[in-house]
């Protein structure tokens, strides 16, 4: 037979006598406070701004009230690929120029499908943002979708889907979205067939 284990008793703690005996939370009531922004319109254009002058930066986002959900039947895929296509070359800037630009002035501009937006993103430091909005304005109203770029992306775009399709997740939901919403905006999915019959002009 084993020997009955040795009884422990634990050492008395004593903690000063103005040691708290509640957290220290403080005694307002904690809530989360928003400011809705100063919304005005400009050229009927509705402009919301929202201040925080901790940090010296500037950050605005433009959305554009058409995306993928808007893809003609058979061309899925196009607002994505319009998307990609508004940063490879604007006005008379090539891709490359215009990467430098950004890249020497710390500016990022982006855009992206979001379904039933475009969205364009844009952040820069407050010295630079005239020459941010001048540049995101340059890339909204005036891209070149040069030839090469459209080419170089299509493909890209082409081989990305063929990889989904070999993703049993991706295959899945694509499946389960298709079953839900049919031929609906949310039931078509961009495929490698409907990327591949885009055209130049249809991104144009």
């Amino acid at each position: 037979e084993e020997a009955p284990a040795a009884v422990v008793n634990a050492p008395e703690v004593r903690f000063p006598a103005d040691y708290p005996s509640q957290p220290p939370v403080h005694g307002l009531p904690l809530s989360a406070t928003f400011e809705k922004g100063d919304e005005t319109s400009v050229h009927g254009v509705k402009v919301i701004v929202m201040r925080d002058e901790r940090l010296p930066l500037v950050h605005w986002t433009l959305l554009l009230r058409r995306g993928s959900h808007s893809d003609p039947q058979g061309k899925e895929g196009l607002a994505s690929l319009t998307a990609s296509l508004l940063r490879r070359g604007a006005g008379a800037y090539s891709y490359e120029q215009l990467n430098d630009m950004l890249e020497s002035r710390a500016i990022r501009i982006d855009v992206e499908d979001g379904g039933d937006v475009t969205q364009v993103s844009c952040s820069s430091t407050g010295e630079q943002v005239d020459q941010a909005i001048d540049l995101a304005r340059l890339i909204v109203q005036s891209p070149t979708f040069p030839a090469t770029e459209f080419a170089k992306r299509k493909e890209q775009m082409i081989s990305q889907l063929r990889l989904a399709e070999e993703n049993p997740a991706s295959v899945a939901e694509r499946d389960l979205m298709a079953a839900v919403h049919g031929q609906g905006p949310l039931g078509r999915r961009a495929t490698p067939a409907s990327v591949a019959s885009i055209t130049l002009e249809d991104v144009r």
